[in-house]
C-alpha cells in the first residue's frame, strides 16, 4: 500500500514538473519577439523570423512588375507601377505581422501561439504610393467623373472666427483603393475597381473648432543668461461660447457665404514689445565715432566687433569684459588686417579697428555713469575720439571692463553703416541725469623727425612715410548732474601719449672705398728749363693755302 502511494507521488510530482515546464515553454513562445508560426503575408511564409528578416525577405520577394487592369464605370485602362511609386512598405509590414495576436493577456498570446500553427493567418502588405502621380494617372481616363470636394474655409481676425462651408464632391474610395493594390502582390486581384462615390468635406464642430483655436493669453517675460536677453513671447488668449457656436453652425448648415463666431479676445499683460520697452526704453548714454568705410578690413573689423556687443545685457552688478565677449581676433574668426600701432610706428595687424569699438562703448559708458572697472589708454595718440577718452584693447593683457551699477538690467546697442558707428547704453532711469566729460591737456610732447635709409629711394629724393603727431599729457574729468544739481565732479583718470615720429625715407648712404697711402716719398726730377720766345717782335703772317690761290687769281 505505502508503495502505491510513494509511486502515486511520484508520478503526480513528474506530472506537475512537466506541466511547469510546458506552462514556462509557452510563456516563452508567447513571449517572444519573433513573428508567430503560422503567419504569412500575401501568401509569403514569415512566421518565426524576426522584424528585421521579415523585412528583408519581403523585400526579396515582393515585386510589383504589373497592376491588374482598372475599371471605372464602363471604362478599363492600365497603369505602370513605376509611374506611382508602387512598392511594398517591408517595414511597416513586418512591424505589424510581428504586433499580431500579440495581446496584452499572457493567455491569449498563449492561445494564439497554438492557434496560428493550426490556423494560418496571411496578412495583407501594407503599400506606399505617390498618390500625386497616382491621381494624374487616373485623371487621363476618369478625370468627367470626378468632383474634388471643398474644404470649409475657416480664418480668425480681430475678435470673430470667420467660417465658409466647405461642398461635396465625387472621388475614388482611397480605403478601398489601397486595400486592393495591397492584394495585387498576392496575385488576389484580376482587375481593380475604382468606385466613385460622395466625398463630404471635413464636418464642422463647434468643440473642433474651441479645441483648435482656443489658447490661454500668454504674458511676455524674459531670461538672461550668458549676456543675452530671452524673452517668453506674448500671445493673445483666444475663447467663445461652444453652445452659442453650435447654434451659429447649425443656423448656417446651407449658408453658401461666410458668417463668423465672436470670439473673447484677452489681451497679454505685458506684450513683448510692451515688456521690451519697460525694460530699455530710455537711452542712458549714447556715442559716435566715425571710420574711413573705404578702408575694407577696418570696415570688416568694425562690424564684427560691433555685432559681437550689440545686445549685450548685464544684470545688476554683472562685468563686461571686452576681450571675453570678442574673444581671440583670428583669421578663423572673421578678422581682417588693418592699420594698428606697434613699437611707436603705425603698421599692418591683425584686427584694425577693434579699438575704436571699445573706445566708442567706453564714451557711452561714461554717460550712462556706469562702473569703469579696466580702462587702459593707447600708447598713441588716435583720432577718432579726443585724447583722453579713448581705450585701447589688446587680447591677453590689455582689457576694458565695466559694471552696471544699476538695479535693473541694461542692454548695449552697437550699430555701424556708411562710415558712422554708435554705441548706446539702454535701460530703465531712474533720475533726471545728465553726464558731462571734459579733458585737459597737461603737457606737450614734441615729435622728432626721424631719417630712414630705404633702398627704393633715389639719391637726391626722400619721401615721407609717416607724418609726426605731438605726444600729449591729458586728464579727464566727469561731472554727474542729477534734477538740476552737481551730484560728482571728479578727475577719472591721467592719460599720457607718445608722440609718433614722423619717419622720412632717404637713400641709402654709399660709403667710398679707402684710399691706398703710397709708401715713402717719390723721387723729384729735375726740368729744364725753356727759353721762352721773344714776342715783342712781329710774328710772321702766314695765309691759307686758299687765300694765297685766291691772290694769284686776282693778280
Amino acid at each position: 500500500m505505502k508503495d502505491m502511494k510513494l509511486k502515486t507521488k511520484i508520478i503526480v510530482s513528474s506530472a506537475c514538473v512537466v506541466l511547469v515546464a510546458l506552462v514556462l515553454c509557452l510563456v516563452v513562445m508567447a513571449s517572444s519577439s519573433n513573428i508567430y508560426k503560422g503567419i504569412s503575408v500575401c501568401g509569403i511564409n514569415v512566421g518565426g523570423l524576426d522584424a528585421e528578416a521579415a523585412e528583408q525577405k519581403l523585400k526579396d520577394e515582393v515585386f510589383f512588375d504589373k497592376l491588374p487592369a482598372f475599371t471605372c464605370n464602363d471604362r478599363e485602362f492600365e497603369i505602370e507601377p513605376f509611374d506611382i511609386s508602387l512598392d511594398c512598405n517591408a517595414k511597416e509590414t513586418a512591424l505589424f505581422a510581428k504586433q499580431y495576436g500579440k495581446d496584452k493577456n499572457p493567455f491569449v498570446r498563449i492561445a494564439n501561439s497554438f492557434k496560428f500553427m493550426f490556423s494560418p493567418v496571411d496578412l495583407p502588405i501594407i503599400v506606399s504610393y505617390d498618390e500625386p502621380a497616382f491621381e494624374a494617372e487616373i485623371d487621363k481616363y476618369i478625370s468627367d467623373l470626378r468632383t474634388p470636394s471643398v474644404e470649409p474655409e475657416i480664418r480668425v481676425e480681430g475678435d470673430k472666427l470667420y467660417i465658409k462651408n466647405g461642398s461635396q464632391g465625387l472621388d475614388v474610395n482611397k480605403e478601398k483603393l489601397s486595400k486592393d493594390l495591397a492584394n495585387v502582390a498576392g496575385g488576389k486581384k484580376d482587375k481593380i475597381e475604382l468606385v466613385i462615390e460622395t466625398v463630404n468635406p471635413t464636418p464642422i464642430s463647434a468643440q473642433a473648432l474651441f479645441d483648435e483655436y482656443s489658447k490661454e493669453v500668454v504674458n511676455a517675460d524674459y531670461e538672461i543668461s550668458g549676456m543675452r536677453i530671452k524673452y517668453t513671447e506674448s500671445e493673445e488668449g483666444i475663447s467663445f461660447d461652444v453652445k452659442e457656436a453650435e447654434k451659429i453652425i447649425e443656423e448656417n448648415l446651407k449658408n453658401s457665404k461666410e458668417y463668423f463666431i465672436p470670439l473673447t479676445i484677452v489681451k497679454p499683460n505685458p506684450t513683448t514689445e510692451e515688456l521690451d520697452k519697460s525694460l530699455f526704453g530710455d537711452c542712458l548714454g549714447t556715442y559716435t565715432t566715425r571710420y574711413n568705410p573705404g578702408e575694407i578690413g577696418r570696415t570688416k573689423n568694425v562690424n564684427l566687433a560691433a555685432k559681437s556687443i550689440n545686445n549685450i545685457v548685464l544684470k545688476k552688478g554683472d562685468v563686461f569684459s571686452y576681450n571675453n565677449i570678442l574673444g581671440e581676433r583670428t583669421e578663423a574668426r572673421g578678422y581682417s588686417g588693418a592699420k594698428v600701432y606697434a613699437g611707436g610706428e603705425v603698421v599692418d595687424g591683425l584686427g584694425g579697428g577693434i579699438c575704436q569699438v571699445s573706445s566708442t562703448l567706453y564714451n557711452a559708458v561714461l554717460f550712462a555713469d556706469l562702473t569703469v572697472v579696466s580702462r587702459t589708454c593707447h600708447s598713441l595718440p588716435v583720432a577718432y575720439v579726443p585724447l583722453g577718452r579713448d581705450a585701447t584693447v589688446s587680447y591677453g593683457s590689455i582689457d576694458f571692463k565695466f559694471k552696471n551699477p544699476y538695479d535693473d538690467p541694461i542692454k548695449i546697442s552697437a550699430v555701424c553703416s556708411g562710415g558712422v558707428l554708435t554705441v548706446g547704453i539702454y535701460g530703465k532711469k531712474q533720475s533726471d541725469k545728465t553726464v558731462e566729460i571734459s579733458t585737459e591737456r597737461i603737457s606737450t610732447i614734441p615729435f622728432e623727425t626721424v631719417e630712414r635709409p630705404d633702398e627704393t629711394i633715389a639719391v637726391g629724393e626722400t619721401k615721407v612715410k609717416q607724418s609726426g603727431s605731438d605726444g600729449a599729457v591729458v586728464k579727464t574729468y566727469k561731472k554727474v548732474i542729477e534734477n538740476g544739481k552737481v551730484t560728482s565732479s571728479k578727475m577719472i583718470h591721467t592719460s599720457r601719449y607718445n608722440p609718433i615720429n614722423k619717419i622720412i625715407l632717404v637713400p641709402p648712404v654709399v660709403e667710398e672705398p679707402p684710399v691706398e697711402e703710397l709708401p715713402g716719398e717719390l723721387p723729384t726730377e729735375e726740368i729744364p728749363e725753356v727759353e721762352e720766345p721773344d714776342i715783342s717782335q712781329d710774328a710772321p703772317e702766314v695765309k691759307n693755302p686758299a687765300e694765297e690761290d685766291a691772290e694769284k687769281e686776282n693778280q
